[in-house]
């Protein structure tokens, strides 16, 4: 069920902005969260692609963690 908002009340505009401001903050942390990124291993600097958690370097077999701030 979606939320309704009356937008001529000052405090429903406050809510409104507040909603859609996390609501998008929300699909990009996802976007991010569930997208591979190409990274350079640090021990033998060759490239692979590593998505946002635990992975294993498929050259050397080192533990990259790869963690996104946001």
């Amino acid at each position: 069920m979606s939320k309704r908002y009356n937008v001529l009340k000052q405090s429903d505009m406050s809510r409104f902005s507040k909603d859609l401001e996390n609501a998008i903050y929300s699909t990009i942390k996802d976007g991010i969260n569930n997208s591979t990124y190409e990274i350079e291993c640090p021990d033998c600097h060759k490239s692979f692609k590593a998505a946002v958690a635990k992975n294993i370097c498929p050259n050397c077999g080192a533990t990259v963690n790869l963690d996104v701030k946001f």
